[in-house]
């Protein structure tokens, strides 16, 4: 599995780098910019990454839109495993 994902990650990373003002998520009134999304899903994965027991699965809260895509991609670049929560 970890071959499929590093690539996805490469890639968002990449357009990121080359592209940071191009739409990357837009939902709603929500519209991300892949710098943008880079930039948070960055921090999340940091705090995540930090978290004390690498095999503890995290739940995500979150309506489908631009605050679900940016917990998906932290916890991929974290390389934890993600349980997702029924927000209704």
């Amino acid at each position: 599995m970890a071959e499929t994902i590093l690539p996805i990650l490469k890639a968002i990373d990449e357009t990121a780098r080359k592209s940071s003002q191009r739409i990357a998520v837009r939902a709603g009134a929500v519209t991300l910019t892949y710098g943008e999304l880079v930039a948070r899903a960055d921090c999340l994965a940091a705090q995540v990454a930090a978290l004390p027991d690498p095999d503890l699965l995290v739940g995500i809260y979150a309506a489908a839109g631009g605050d679900y895509v940016v917990a998906v991609l932290a916890l991929l670049m974290a390389g934890r495993t993600s349980v997702p929560l029924n927000v209704n």
